[in-house]
């Protein structure tokens, strides 16, 4: 927002802080995390119809964080195995 709008009926709300940098009630601006691309190391394979199976994902680097959405058309997440230094906390489906 670039301009006083206390008319609007709108409250922000930061979720999460991936990077330890959060400063409460600050003015700060956001850092730009797009600048570059992660890439996973994923089994390619055809699935079945009604098939179960398991997709593990692997970063090609180490990073601190990552957040991305991924598009399922016709699968459906039966459940998550946090991998190393992660929680069933840091996954939203």
């Amino acid at each position: 927002m670039q301009s006083d709008n206390m008319a609007d009926d709108f409250v922000g709300v930061k979720i999460g802080d991936v990077n330890g940098t959060v400063i409460a009630n600050s003015l700060q601006s956001v850092d730009d995390r797009t600048a570059a691309t992660m890439l996973f190391d994923v089994e390619d394979r055809t699935v079945k119809a009604g098939e179960v199976f398991t997709l593990n994902f692997k970063g090609a680097e180490r990073v601190q964080g990552y957040q991305f959405t991924m598009n399922m058309n016709g699968l459906e997440v039966q459940d998550i195995i946090p991998g190393t230094d992660m929680k069933l906390d840091n996954f939203a489906v």
